[in-house]
């Protein structure tokens, strides 16, 4: 079982709810949530309601309880662009870090 869905499992058994509540309350069939956590993936819109239903952010619920503020900041902002936006963001970060890991160009001896 992948970690996002143990998180499922225990934030939902955490809030006192099941599957079948969950479900519902996201406007899903009453087996959405059992047939995620035994096999198909959600779609993300579908993932943050899921964890706006159980009053917790997309971080948590996918990665667990982290204390990083940092990086929940950056998966919920991420989380909220639209396709274009994201792609652009990734392709403005993935420059960043090959900027970074190059060689600083060697200074001339005066």
């Amino acid at each position: 079982m992948t970690n996002w869905r143990k998180n499922l499992i225990k934030i939902m058994k955490e809030r006192g709810t099941n599957p079948r509540a969950v479900s519902l309350a996201i406007g899903k069939s009453a087996k959405y949530i059992s047939v995620i956590l035994s096999r198909s993936t959600p779609t993300i819109e579908l993932f943050a309601a899921v964890a706006d239903h159980l009053d917790t952010d997309i971080a948590t619920l996918y990665y667990g309880n982290t204390n990083d503020d940092l990086q929940n900041k950056l998966i919920k902002e991420f989380s909220e662009l639209d396709e274009n936006e994201k792609e652009f963001v990734l392709r403005m970060l993935g420059n960043s870090i090959k900027k970074h890991k190059e060689p600083e160009d060697e200074q001339p001896n005066e």
